[in-house]
C-alpha cells in the first residue's frame, strides 16, 4: 500500500518500494500496512507507527495498534482499547477491552461482560 509493501528478513519487518529497495529497514518485531502515510510496527513489544520514509512519527508508547482507517487507529495502552489519530492524540480514550478498525465511522467494541456494540468517534454507542 501507498508504494511499499512489507518485507520480513531475518525475522524482523521492513518496507521495500517497487523497485525492490529497502525504504524503510527491516528493524521491527511486526508491522501494518501503510494508511494515511503511516504504518504501525513494533519493537520491544512497543507499537508506534512509522512514515513511508521510516521516521518514527508516533512513539513506541503502545501496548498493541491497528492500521489506521479513516484517520483513526485502534491503540492499546493499559491493557483497554481506544483510538488514536494521525499525530498519536486519543480522539477515544483506552476503555474498552476490544476495538476493531473504524469503518464507515463505526468501530465494534466490547464490554467487560463480553457484549459487543457499535460506537462511532464520538462515543455515541448504536
Amino acid at each position: 500500500k501507498e508504494g511499499l509493501s512489507r518485507v520480513k528478513k531475518n525475522n524482523k519487518y521492513g518496507y521495500i518500494d517497487i523497485l525492490n529497495r529497502e525504504v524503510v529497514p527491516c528493524i521491527f518485531e511486526e508491522a501494518g500496512d501503510f494508511s494515511s502515510g503511516l504504518a504501525f510496527v513494533a519493537i520491544n513489544g512497543k507499537y508506534g507507527f512509522v512514515n513511508t520514509e521510516g521516521s518514527i512519527k508516533i512513539p513506541m508508547r503502545y501496548d498493541m495498534a491497528g492500521d489506521f482507517s479513516e484517520g483513526v487507529a485502534a491503540a492499546k495502552e493499559g491493557g483497554k482499547w481506544g483510538f488514536i489519530d494521525l499525530c498519536g492524540d486519543w480522539v477515544i480514550p483506552p476503555y474498552r477491552s476490544h476495538a476493531l478498525s473504524i469503518c464507515g465511522g463505526k468501530s465494534l467494541i466490547s464490554s467487560e461482560q463480553k457484549k459487543y456494540y457499535l460506537i462511532n468517534l464520538k462515543r455515541k454507542i448504536s
